[in-house]
């Protein structure tokens, strides 16, 4: 697995440097901000981001990914944290949540497992994202004939429902497919559930 940059926030200088110094020790590239705001300047796509839990932080943090569109995978830690703010992170979008202090070997185990689950996320995020882009190339028209392709329609039961011929139908279907790369019925019905159309 290639390591992906960890982006670490935490107002508390000695405990980023000794997590920033076991991280870069197993080969890690680590970039430690004290702030949101000193965060908030810079881009963190594909990167595990760690981020001590106090106050709103973690939330404030995670919400900003979000907002630019940045894939994180969020790693919250803190020292005997209340279960509340673990569910809390967890809520907000964290993909784990460790209790501070931690060994350099469980450290890194922590940052290797988050990347793992983010990069499930990050490839889903990457289709969907994709998938959206080939739908906005469809007309109106042969967005509804997908929609109730999604839904088992055959021609003759989208044409009834259209108020369309079963052969303007096929048309229709023609032209999505070719808009959409897909090679057949399945292929464009896979499209649309990535881009999350609804069934």
């Amino acid at each position: 697995m290639t390591h992906a940059p960890v982006s670490l926030v935490d107002g508390d200088y000695a405990r980023r440097a000794r997590i920033a110094h076991a991280l870069a020790s197993a080969g890690r590239h680590v970039e430690p901000f004290e702030s949101l705001e000193e965060f908030a300047a810079k881009s963190h796509d594909r990167a595990v981001l760690m981020v001590h839990d106090e106050g709103t932080l973690v939330r404030d943090v995670i919400n900003w990914c979000q907002r630019e569109g940045q894939l994180v995978g969020a790693l919250v830690y803190s020292q005997d944290p209340p279960p509340k703010n673990v569910v809390q992170a967890i809520r907000s979008g964290a993909a784990d949540y460790c209790q501070w202090p931690l060994d350099p070997e469980s450290l890194q185990e922590a940052v290797d497992n988050c990347q793992a689950v983010a990069e499930t996320e990050w490839t889903r995020a990457e289709k969907q994202a994709f998938a959206r882009k080939l739908i906005e190339r469809l007309t109106p028209r042969e967005k509804e004939v997908l929609t109730y392709m999604t839904r088992g329609f055959s021609n003759r039961a989208i044409g009834e429902q259209l108020g369309i011929s079963p052969r303007t139908v096929e048309i229709h279907r023609g032209h999505m497919l070719s808009k959409l790369y897909a090679n057949n019925s399945p292929d464009a019905v896979r499209i649309a559930l990535e881009a999350g159309i609804e069934v």
